[in-house]
């Protein structure tokens, strides 16, 4: 009985329509090649997005950081040339581009704090605001006592305390874009890893004709060697002699 059943399915196997079979296994590689396509898509969108996001939040961050550091230097050479300058119309022209950069310093902080926070989240940078507070309180007396025609005090506090103010200044923004810049790479190395897990799942799927036929190969070996044994275990016990 149970030689009957392999050799009828057997024989059904054999008589599939071949034609048939290759046509429909030829249109399920066009759907899963164009499943494949519109799952990549989808994967390469996501991380079109996930960079652009990346980059729209530390590129303009470290372009106002930047612009405020350049600036503050500015400030600084424009304040050390009043020192110099040789006619109180030079002298007042220096200092009041001292303070414009200053102002200009002062916009890009303003946009900086409105930007979002890749270091620790917060909502404003209290490190930048009381060092940017400081240098402006230092600046103005800076340029009162130049204003007022003491030169002397005015080097002696531009040594003494002014030069200090603008290093800590500078240190703080310079610390901020290291900050920034580690953090991003971070996020960096974290899409990368997430998109590689992306990628081997799309191979694995990729690869279903493989596995399909090698699973297909396998249960016709297997049905073939069943039925062979099945054919060829009566044979051989027939042929044996009687005890």
């Amino acid at each position: 009985m149970c030689q009957r059943h392999f050799a009828r399915f057997f024989f059904n196997l054999m008589r599939l329509n071949f034609s048939a079979l290759r046509r429909w296994l030829v249109l399920g590689l066009i759907a899963s090649n164009l499943a494949l396509g519109g799952l990549s898509f989808v994967l390469l969108r996501g991380l079109d997005s996930e960079y652009s996001e990346l980059l729209g939040r530390s590129v303009p961050i470290l372009a106002q950081l930047h612009g405020i550091s350049v600036n503050l230097i500015r400030s600084r050479r424009a304040m050390l040339d009043a020192l110099a300058a040789q006619t109180d119309a030079e002298r007042a022209r220096l200092l009041d581009r001292a303070v414009y950069f200053e102002h200009v310093s002062a916009k890009l902080r303003l946009d900086y704090q409105r930007s979002p926070d890749l270091v620790n989240g917060e909502a404003v940078d209290f490190e930048i605001e009381t060092a940017a507070r400081d240098f402006k309180a230092g600046m103005e007396q800076f340029i009162a006592l130049v204003r007022a025609g003491r030169t002397a005090d005015a080097n002696e506090f531009r040594a003494s305390r002014l030069r200090l103010l603008v290093d800590r200044y500078y240190d703080i923004i310079e610390k901020r874009v290291t900050l920034i810049g580690a953090r991003a790479e971070q996020i960096n190395l974290a899409y990368t890893q997430g998109n590689g897990l992306r990628a081997k799942v799309v191979l694995l799927l990729a690869s279903w004709p493989f596995v399909a036929t090698l699973v297909v190969g396998c249960v016709l070996v297997v049905t073939l060697i069943a039925l062979l044994v099945a054919v060829l275990k009566p044979i051989i016990v027939a042929r044996k002699p009687a005890a």
